[in-house]
């Protein structure tokens, strides 16, 4: 899912032949923000970080015009420390974007079933 979503694009069944239904989403936003800061290096350095993702996302049955389901603003946050060491700083990217998508994906299924 990690490289699906930083294609910017998603889509969780390709060829609709023979199914029933498919879901498909656009990637609207993607943010990382500073979300909390630190002076105890005499200078004021971010130190916790905040990933956004936000997806246009609908469910639709095969054959008809409209949706299941649908939100074009799903969205979900993780959050990860930036730690003393700065040279672990894109490793703890990576495990929050990692966290992020597991977390997106079983939010949007929950989200879909729940409209049942």
């Amino acid at each position: 899912m990690v490289e699906l979503l930083k294609r910017g694009r998603f889509t969780v069944v390709r060829d609709t032949t023979n199914v029933d239904a498919v879901v498909e989403g656009e990637i609207v936003a993607w943010n990382v923000l500073p979300v909390n800061f630190s002076t105890e290096s005499g200078q004021t350095q971010a130190s916790r970080y905040a990933i956004t993702l936000t997806a246009n996302v609908v469910y639709r049955k095969i054959g008809q015009k409209e949706p299941l389901w649908a939100n074009d603003a799903f969205s979900h946050r993780d959050e990860y420390d930036m730690g003393v060491d700065a040279s672990t700083y894109f490793d703890r990217e990576e495990q929050s974007i990692e966290r992020l998508s597991n977390a997106f994906a079983r939010s949007l299924v929950a989200a879909m079933l729940e409209a049942f």
